[in-house]
């Protein structure tokens, strides 16, 4: 495995560390307190509306809407061709148009939010609160996986002889506790304007272009201690990241000049 990882190119750039023991008692601590803190007994606009939207035109619980533009119109008029009452087929049509997004929210964050939870509203719209609590705080812990990670390359080239498993204990426990107890970080990540999502995308590519060359330290690649991902899994991953905002815009223009500028260096 360690030579085919040596001459894997993607593998040289997407290493990611796997979670230490201290990473998962750091997030059961702070898992307990996002319990205790329970979910908000307030609403921001931007996180209403797009659960109003999706039982607006579902026509559940009171809820109504009214169409006001030429695309709406024309779903209205599809909805009642499919019938008033409540059906799997209505429901269907409703969860693809919640899809669209809301404003100006990515649309993979209601393909995330919105389709998990609802489903929980027929327990009550309090238990669909809950279920983001859980989205948020798994969210929460694939950065601070990343997070982790791009520490360990950052503190490798610098020590010639460490215990790796104290820094990553560290490591680990830093990186859950910063992400998890930070304040804006908890606060959106259990409403349906999770502006923490593209915090994985962020992370995920500073992870791929980290310049710190830690294959020379070949004991890192042993398979215990990082995650092993097919080539067609890292792409699909870097991919998917790319939708968490729009601020891949920027990113993805940059990474490909990081790419050409290293291109060019090496060949001279």
């Amino acid at each position: 495995m360690k030579s085919d990882l040596l001459n894997n190119s993607l593998y040289k750039r997407l290493i990611i560390f796997k979670p230490s023991t201290s990473f998962w008692i750091t997030a059961f601590f702070c898992f307990s307190i996002w319990i205790y803190l329970g979910p908000l007994n307030w609403r921001h606009y931007d996180d209403y509306d797009p659960l109003n939207n999706f039982l607006s035109w579902l026509g559940v619980y009171g809820f109504s809407i009214e169409p006001n533009s030429l695309p709406t119109n024309l779903f209205n008029t599809l909805l009642k061709a499919v019938g008033e009452e409540i059906n799997i087929i209505r429901i269907i049509l409703v969860s693809f148009w919640a899809q669209l997004g809301w404003g100006t929210y990515p649309p993979i964050w209601n393909s995330i939010y919105l389709s998990i939870s609802s489903p929980f509203i027929i327990f009550g719209i309090d238990t669909t609160r809950w279920v983001l609590i859980l989205l948020g705080f798994l969210s929460n812990l694939i950065s601070s996986c990343l997070l982790s990670s791009i520490i360990i390359k950052i503190i490798t080239p610098f020590h010639r002889s460490y215990n790796f498993k104290k820094i990553k204990q560290i490591s680990d426990f830093l990186s859950v506790l910063l992400i998890t107890l930070n304040p804006e970080i908890l606060l959106h990540s259990q409403t349906y304007m999770p502006y923490q999502l593209p915090i994985i995308t962020t992370l995920i590519f500073i992870n791929f272009i980290s310049s710190q060359d830690i294959q020379k330290k070949e004991f890192l690649l042993k398979e215990k201690y990082i995650f092993k991902f097919s080539n067609f899994w890292a792409i699909f991953f870097i991919v998917l990241s790319l939708l968490m905002g729009y601020q891949s815009l920027i990113i993805l223009p940059a990474f490909l000049l990081f790419i050409l500028q290293k291109y060019n260096s090496l060949k001279r």
